[in-house]
């Protein structure tokens, strides 16, 4: 109830919208990494020496396919693991993924190591889309909420829009075909890298997890005490310690958010 009656009473202000801006990094990123590999299928065809357009098609489909099925792991188990280490971790490590396969795909000695760099990349990508989803849901206050998880979406079409004109420089730049496609794929992971460090020194804890994971380690200490045995103190030392750390990150998290949105509306 803290965290919520802090939220609606801060009101939505810069706090929200730096968040939204670094989650827009994010799915800016995964918008290209999604996009890549069907403007790059006649390049790879040359640099690989498929015979045919039957074969280039057989091809890229796996790629494809395999980037997609990637990205389906990853938004299941994303959601997972957001419920378990919280929402700002998860987040730094599916924006790691995303930008170390996308970067190892430029480097693909064969089609089937670029495949397995494609499936770890669309793991990347699909894992962040839950962690975005549930930052911004747990930050916004209740009437501005839909709106501004629904403007989430906008990083991932720009990603691709800008892409689409880096594509359509980058690949008639080069004569040599196996340069044009892996130079896109290195254009392209940037975007992760700089999520990647946007979400590492501007990304906050969601306060309502944080809220949560002291309710729940609160109720384990709880349970510690009635089974009380002289030797497990330094474990109830060690869990008063956790919860002590966790509250006391919970208000620096709202303290920042009432500040920098009461700023705003002044």
């Amino acid at each position: 109830m803290l965290v919520e009656t802090t939220i609606e009473n801060a009101k939505f202000g810069w706090y929200q919208i730096y968040t939204l801006l670094v989650v827009w990094g994010s799915l800016f990123a995964d918008g290209g990494e999604m996009l890549c590999i069907s403007l790059i299928s006649k390049e790879m065809g040359t640099s690989f020496k498929w015979k045919n357009q039957s074969e280039v098609s057989h091809y890229v489909g796996i790629l494809g396919s395999l980037t997609f099925f990637g990205f389906l792991l990853g938004s299941l188990y994303g959601g997972k693991l957001i419920d378990i280490f919280g929402r700002r971790n998860p987040f730094i490590l599916f924006n790691l993924t995303t930008f170390v396969f996308g970067m190892a795909s430029s480097f693909s000695p064969t089609v089937w190591y670029l495949a397995l760099c494609r499936f770890f990349t669309g793991m990347g990508v699909g894992g962040s889309i839950p962690c975005a989803t549930a930052v911004l849901a747990e930050i916004c206050p209740n009437k501005e909420r839909r709106v501004v998880i629904l403007t989430k979406t906008i990083g991932f079409v720009l990603g691709e829009i800008l892409l689409g004109f880096e594509a359509q420089y980058i690949l008639p730049t080069f004569k040599d075909p196996d340069r044009a496609w892996r130079t896109l794929l290195i254009v392209a992971s940037l975007p992760a890298f700089v999520a990647l460090l946007l979400s590492i020194f501007f990304l906050d804890e969601s306060p309502r997890f944080l809220e949560i994971n002291i309710a729940r380690g609160e109720e384990e200490l709880v349970r510690m005490e009635k089974k009380h045995d002289p030797t497990s103190d330094s474990e109830l030392t060690l869990q008063r310690k956790r919860i002590a750390s966790q509250r006391h990150h919970l208000v620096d998290v709202l303290s920042r958010m009432w500040n920098q949105n009461k700023n705003a509306h002044k």
